[in-house]
């Protein structure tokens, strides 16, 4: 199979954007809708001359009033945005759909997001719901701003915990000023995404279902000048098993206040760009070597199946490997014997380290610089516009959301509401409520574009690009305290810096820092300004996270500071929402704790750490 050259954007669907105002009913658990607004700019200008395109339901049953006019024939194939619609306008429109057995929708998911759903009636007319911020995921506000539309984002009620109650409460007394907001919203989302795929035209691209999809068809219709070859399912999941991600462990939990100097938090400049633009990648069809002779990854691009052994001391060790634990599986940096793919770059990195490496399967590709130029002419648009404008915008969101769409994986799971999936389709997991329709089903993606390879060699070089300056600050007699991606905390000050691509810059000074877990940390700044960062917790709930909470964590294993719950009960997303209460729109209180300590490397006793064995970790 082939990854085809020319690409040919497709005729437009007739988009529109709705958004739904409503305010939670503590109780019952669910919000209660009061409001609907719709700009549809697709009308016949010369019959309605005076109308805007923009209609407001507001009846007692304005979802369903809105449901009721534009899920029907003459609608038939619209596309409507809702921004952040995952979090609240999908879980409502879900619910009403739900009741309705004429309807099979179809979600498309990203993570615990519904980024797309298709509705199909039984006449088999279709309707899409996209969420916008998968394209540009930033606040209405910030938007409007940036792509300077004409209808802004307003501010017409107290931001606070009670926004939602605060804004019904102005509807009742003066509609017209929340109606006014709601179409401000609704015509500046669209003002902002027509703006947007005309400037994506203009570059040459086209606009995509999410951020990344956009900068995969950009690169297929004006950058990509060969065809690439695609393997078969079955060589791509050998291939993904190589495709490990960036790196983010700790080496040190704690970093004390020192007398006369201080912490620096470095990152590199577009990690991702830097690397796509200066190595060559692999496209052509691989010639599969299954009994590869000892230098194969020396000599050759690709992936290699091997035994290793690393050195019995080693610090930081290079080699990633996707180790079972009880509860999950960790991608770990470990000392002994085991199996595993990589990368041939990473192997020769790993040789001149002194691994002993035993290949036993080989893909070998020819590479080619494909992405030279689509760096060079983003970066270069980058820098020549002004920070904060839509083609800086456009063009830093372009160099870093493309490398990871050629690693997705073929086969998704999601949750459709269907009696009879067609089984040419879908593959049947469980049947979740036989009487609404729900299950969970397997798909296979049928796009052109699963080429694991060239994902799994850009976090290769990212990687040795990290694992390098490792080098440098340990040569040098210095520590590494954390890195995340492309970033180092460290004691050494002197990292060459610049503002070119690939070169480190100095973020932060850090007078102290506190090191959990992965994305999750406390670090003060040399002015004295507290950041904390706690992985899966909102901005709300990590101000609720005790004064103490890390370093009651590190000093005396208490994760009791972390468990937090929210003020008040929230929407739930709908995904989680119906795994536990069989229904879309349903509040309750949002929670999160820690309840683990740091378990990639090993933590020694004046809090430094050292790396696992790998037979320490297999049972």
């Amino acid at each position: 199979m082939y990854l085809s050259k020319p690409y040919h954007p497709k005729r437009s669907k007739k988009l529109a954007v709705v958004d739904i105002e409503g305010f939670r009913d503590f109780q019952n658990d669910r919000m209660i809708s009061y409001l609907v607004g719709v700009y549809d700019p697709n009308f016949d200008r010369a019959r309605y001359p005076k109308w805007d395109g923009f209609t407001k339901f507001n009846d007692r049953d304005c979802v369903n009033s809105f449901l009721d006019r534009y899920l029907t024939k003459s609608f038939r194939g619209y596309v409507f945005y809702a921004h952040f619609g995952s979090i609240f306008d999908f879980p409502i429109i879900l619910q009403e759909l739900n009741l309705r057995n004429k309807f099979k929708i179809y979600p498309i998911m990203k993570g615990s997001k519904i980024i797309k759903m298709k509705i199909e009636d039984d006449n088999q007319h279709v309707w899409y719901f996209n969420d916008s911020s998968a394209l540009l995921n930033f606040s209405l506000d910030e938007l409007t701003k940036t792509f300077k539309v004409s209808h802004r984002k307003l501010h017409v009620a107290d931001k606070d915990d009670n926004y939602d109650m605060n804004l019904f409460k102005l509807y009742k007394k003066n509609p017209a000023i929340v109606t006014e907001y709601l179409k401000h919203d609704c015509m500046g989302l669209y003002e902002v995404l027509e703006k947007f795929r005309n400037e994506m035209l203009n570059i040459g691209g086209d606009l995509g279902l999410t951020i990344a999809s956009t900068s995969l068809k950009t690169f297929n219709r004006k950058y990509q000048k060969d065809f690439f070859y695609m393997c078969s399912k079955n060589i791509n999941d050998e291939l993904r098993n190589a495709y490990f991600g960036g790196r983010t462990e700790i080496f040190r939990l704690y970093a004390p206040e020192l007398k006369d100097s201080f912490y620096y938090y470095y990152d590199i400049n577009s990690l991702y760009p830097f690397v796509m633009r200066k190595y060559a990648y692999p496209i052509s069809k691989p010639n599969i070597l299954l009994t590869p002779d000892a230098n194969v990854y020396m000599e050759n691009d690709g992936i290699t199946y091997a035994h290793i052994t690393t050195p019995d001391k080693l610090y930081i060790p290079l080699l990633p490997a996707k180790i079972k634990l009880k509860t999950d599986t960790k991608l770990m940096f470990v000392l002994g014997s085991y199996d595993g793919w990589w990368d041939n770059h990473l192997l020769r990195k790993a040789k001149e380290l002194g691994y002993s490496i035993e290949p036993k399967k080989a893909y070998i590709f020819d590479s080619e610089y494909i992405f030279k130029d689509f760096v060079n002419d983003f970066y270069k648009i980058k820098q020549n516009a002004k920070s904060g404008t839509p083609m800086y915008l456009i063009a830093k969101l372009l160099m870093n959301s493309l490398y990871g769409k050629f690693g997705q994986r073929q086969i998704s799971e999601s949750i459709i509401k269907d009696p009879f999936p067609d089984p040419e389709k879908y593959d049947v997991k469980e049947i979740i409520d036989i009487e609404t329709g729900w299950c969970k089903v397997e798909e296979e993606g049928k796009g052109k574009m699963y080429l694991p390879q060239i994902a799994v060699h850009v976090t290769a070089m990212a990687q040795l690009c990290l694992y390098k300056s490792f080098e440098e600050i340990l040569d040098k007699g210095y520590k590494v305290y954390y890195c995340d991606t492309d970033s180092i905390t460290t004691d050494y000050k002197n990292m060459k810096t610049s503002k070119e691509l690939g070169d480190w810059k100095l973020e932060t000074r850090i007078l102290s820092g506190y090191f959990v877990l992965p994305k999750t940390y406390k670090i003060i700044d040399d002015k004295g300004k507290v950041e904390l960062r706690a992985k899966g917790y909102s901005r709300k709930l990590q101000a609720k996270i005790d004064k103490d909470a890390f370093e009651n964590a590190i000093f005396k294993n208490d994760f009791t500071g972390f468990k937090v719950k929210s003020d008040k009960k929230e929407l739930l997303r709908a995904k989680a929402s119906f795994r536990r209460f069989k229904e879309f729109n349903h509040l309750d209180y949002i929670r999160r704790s820690l309840q683990t300590t740091y378990n990639k490397r090993k933590i020694l006793p004046d809090f430094d750490t050292s790396p696992f064995s790998y037979d320490e970790l297999i049972i």
